[in-house]
């Protein structure tokens, strides 16, 4: 009785904790909102979300063209553009409506990563912890407040990780339906999702095998019980059934088919996207640069990921000119020699897709001229994706958490202590996203949704440091006797 009371409490204190965790991340994305009013910025990404959304919204279909002919696209995918349109559909187009939304989808974000801890550390104020964490990111407060892919895709991503995790763990064919429906809408925002959910789902059957291999092995080497061992051999037989990922993986492809034959039909292209060349082609150019820039990147990138300590060799003044955001080595690292090589390449094509069939082209020779380089390059790319590159609050959040998640995840893995099969997928989960997104340009928005991930394992990491403390400090306080108060 007494123990389902706690019990009762406890749940009860969760859902108060999930309710201020998402409360905080919609107050975070208002205060972004606030503080800067660019809704988009002309010439961007952002105005192409933009202009995308009024042309659905005005019944012109998804084009990204000013004025008529309104010619249809598949340059960027349709799931952000029907976002905002539908928000502009309801609140007279209403730029400051779609951020309000998607400062509701900030503190929705953080209450699926606390959901998402829960399941893979066991861990109450874990789940809290990671959960708040998130909900004070910058980096979600700051993409809510204007028109970019990520504010919708971080909380697809988490709400996909979160349905494949219980897929992997019942393994239920409904779980895996509703991962692959959810891993599909998310893909409908940006592609990456279809790549990350299939070496997910792959990696998740790897893993489930290798437990019960151990388990099996385990039992026989401590020569335990014929029972434990029958139950360890039916845990692998159950593991390696694997309808659940089939389901998924099918479900997920099924719903990405009718946008594959829309672009096959209306734009004679059997593609989900036209971007997979600009996304290639300037990891080619990095390859085939002169020895020297590659040089300059590389140091770049191992003072970004250093940063602050990294300002006390190097000045921040010798890699950033102000008041250009983009001035300097800096700059140069974290998008204008991205934007150079797209204006050495593919300039004389006929169309955007011509453009984009090019520069795949141009990035494959490149890279098979220099398949060495391409490999070095690799770390210079991760640190594009994963740190922020610009010294300022939002930079000390960003990599501290991913520099105490990243030690963190470490210890799980390589510590049998620490290591457990949940964990083990939620790294996974990382790689899967990581992989993808660094066999292309990284760009720094595209590492938005790996923060809240990296933020379960920095709250893991918080936790246990303060558990090791307490017990740290116990048998001290009890060998000095206690003064006595006055």
């Amino acid at each position: 009785m007494a123990a389902a009371l706690r019990q009762d409490v406890s749940v009860r204190l969760l859902r108060i904790g999930l309710l201020a965790i998402f409360l905080v991340g919609l107050a975070n994305g208002l205060w972004w909102m606030g503080h800067k009013a660019e809704r988009w910025y002309p010439g961007q990404d952002s105005h192409d979300y933009h202009l995308m959304a009024l042309n659905l919204a005005h019944g012109q279909g998804l084009s990204r063209e000013p004025g008529p002919p309104f010619v249809p696209t598949l340059h960027r995918e349709p799931g952000y553009p029907a976002f905002v349109a539908a928000v502009f559909a309801l609140a007279n187009e209403s730029d400051d409506a779609v951020a309000v939304v998607q400062s509701a989808l900030v503190g929705l974000s953080a209450v699926l990563a606390a959901l998402l801890a829960r399941g893979v550390f066991g861990d109450a104020r874990i789940a809290l912890l990671a959960g708040l964490w998130t909900a004070i990111l910058p980096d979600l407060g700051d993409h809510a407040r204007y028109q970019m892919s990520e504010a919708l895709f971080v909380p697809l991503l988490l709400l996909a990780a979160l349905t494949l995790f219980h897929a992997w763990r019942t393994r239920s064919t409904r779980w895996g339906v509703l991962a692959g429906l959810t891993f599909a809408a998310a893909g409908y925002v940006r592609v990456m999702a279809f790549p990350t959910a299939l070496l997910l789902v792959l990696g998740s059957l790897l893993l489930a095998s290798a437990v019960c291999r151990f388990e099996i092995a385990e039992c026989r080497f401590l020569r335990s019980a014929r029972s434990n061992l029958h139950s360890a051999i039916s845990n692998l037989h159950s593991h390696l059934h694997s309808s659940w990922a089939i389901v998924c993986l099918g479900v997920m492809l099924l719903a990405a088919a009718p946008w594959v034959a829309r672009n096959a039909l209306v734009l004679g292209q059997a593609s989900f996207t036209s971007r997979g060349g600009g996304f290639l082609m300037p990891r080619g150019d990095k390859a085939a640069a002169p020895l020297d820039k590659q040089l300059e990147w590389t140091g770049i990138a191992a003072w970004v990921a250093a940063y602050p300590f990294s300002e006390l060799v190097v000045p921040l003044s010798h890699l950033h000119r102000e008041p250009y955001v983009w001035d300097g080595p800096l700059g140069d690292f974290e998008l204008v020699d991205t934007t150079r090589a797209f204006g050495r390449y593919c300039q004389g094509a006929s169309s955007m897709v011509a453009q984009d069939s090019c520069y795949t082209q141009e990035g494959l020779r490149m890279i098979l001229s220099h398949p060495l380089q391409y490999v070095l390059l690799t770390p210079v790319e991760f640190t594009r994706l994963t740190f922020y590159t610009y010294p300022s609050k939002l930079m000390l959040f960003r990599n501290w958490t991913v520099w105490i998640g990243l030690v963190t995840l470490l210890l799980c893995v390589v510590s049998p202590v620490w290591r457990r099969p949940e964990r083990l997928w939620l790294a996974l989960l990382i790689l899967a996203y990581t992989l993808p997104s660094i066999a292309g340009d990284a760009q720094n928005r595209y590492g938005v949704p790996l923060v809240p991930l990296y933020a379960m394992f920095f709250a893991a990491g918080v936790v246990w440091f303060m558990d090791f403390l307490r017990r740290s400090a116990k048998p001290a306080s009890q060998e000095q006797p206690r003064l006595p108060a006055y």
